[in-house]
Parts: structure tokens; sequence; C-alpha cells
């Protein structure tokens, strides 16, 4: 890799295959990047038997071998093997939840008839390009 990377994604995908004769979960590790000149990359994508600290952990440390470097934020879902290998391979990143996982997991505790003004809310605040836009005026 010769340009930083300053902002990484890590997700995982699960796909049901053939194993063995038996049918199983597979874990698919994705990375991407944005690099120092704006454009996405994928940078990794690994099999996987679940989403454990060490699958995270094999997948960082193999970027960081084929040298990735310059990583200052990383976005991902809230799951905590995600972040304990970030704090052991990327000490100096940053980590931010991912706002599409957010909205997800807010509007799973909506009931479904609230479910689409809570989205729309949701959008707005995200879209806010001021915080005083995003902050709702205090309660009479």
């Amino acid at each position: 890799m010769e340009l930083a990377y300053p902002y990484v994604y890590l997700d995982a995908s699960y796909f049901k295959v053939n194993w063995g004769g038996r049918v199983v979960d597979l874990a698919l590790l994705v990375a991407v990047g944005v690099n120092e000149e704006g454009y996405r990359e994928v940078l990794a994508v690994e099999p996987a038997g679940g989403e454990r600290k060490e699958a995270w952990r094999n997948l960082l440390k193999g970027l960081i071998e084929r040298g990735l470097r310059g990583v200052r934020l990383v976005v991902s879902d809230d799951h905590p093997s995600i972040r304990q290998a970030l704090t052991a391979e990327l000490p100096g990143a940053r980590w931010q939840r991912c706002v599409v996982h957010f909205e997800r997991n807010v509007l799973a505790h909506v009931p479904q008839s609230e479910r689409k003004a809570v989205a729309e809310d949701l959008r707005e605040v995200f879209a806010a390009k001021q915080q005083d836009a995003a902050t709702p005026p205090p309660s009479p």
C-alpha cells in the first residue's frame, strides 16, 4: 500500500455455506479504506468462523504487514471484538460507531407504527450541518 488510509471501515457479512456436508454460518470480514486522496478501496475480505477478536486482529495484522499506515479513524458496528482488536493493533486510531448500525439498533426498539417517523427524524439529525440544527429546543 503506497498511500495512507486515514479512514477504515470494518464490517462482517454472514453467509450459509456447505462445510464438510453441513450448512454453517461463515463470516466474511471486510475492510474498506479511504485513502489520503479520498478514494475508497477494498483493503481485505477474509473468511472467518465468526467475529472473534483474534479474527479481527489477524485481518488488521495482515493489513499492517502489507503497509497499512496513517489510520486516524476506524468506523464499525459496536462489536466488542472489533474494538478489542483495534486497541491491540491500531492503538493510535480513534473509533466511531457506524451511523447505519446505530439507526438499525434504535429502530429495533421502536414500535412498527412509529418507525418511519423516527427514521426520518434520525436522518435529519445526522444530516444537520450545525450542532444547533441537530439539537432539539429545550422543553417548556
